[in-house]
């Protein structure tokens, strides 16, 4: 729901929610368009509504725990992608996901979760200690200590 939130607190000229459970879904529409009544607001519930709407977005990010083991499939057929289109995978182990390969295929610009993850731990140190962290050594330090793959 965070991300959705912030995804509409950005001022898109369109927001597609999708996911695997269509009941979900529907819960964080309805919690999104009562937050931002002027919401341009679709709710994509089925593969092949979720594909096309994927392919005319400028953004797509993969928030579902799919992608956390090494065999799980992309989410998105290699034509919801396309050249230019930037998209993410919240998930930063393993890296790059089927979903994140998938659309670098196609010619996505593609990010994985890491440089969130680093984010969120530098947000948290500043409000426990009330310092500053050096991000750019947190991120430094989460890419060499993750696995390798791909």
């Amino acid at each position: 729901p965070r991300v959705a939130l912030a995804c509409a607190r950005s001022g898109p000229a369109q927001l597609t929610i999708g996911g695997r459970s269509p009941r979900r879904a529907e819960a964080l529409a309805h919690w999104l368009r009562t937050a931002h009544p002027e919401l341009p607001l679709d709710l994509a519930l089925d593969p092949q509504a979720q594909a096309a709407a994927a392919r005319q977005a400028d953004l797509i990010i993969q928030a579902t725990p799919v992608g956390l083991h090494a065999d799980d499939p992309s989410l998105l057929p290699p034509a919801a992608f396309h050249p230019g289109q930037h998209v993410m995978d919240l998930i930063y182990n393993p890296s790059p996901t089927a979903f994140l390969r998938t659309a670098r295929a196609a010619g996505a610009v593609t990010a994985d979760g890491l440089a969130m993850l680093a984010f969120q731990g530098e947000r948290s140190f500043e409000i426990w200690t009330g310092l500053k962290p050096p991000i750019h050594l947190m991120l430094k330090t989460l890419e060499e200590q993750r696995p390798a793959h791909d």
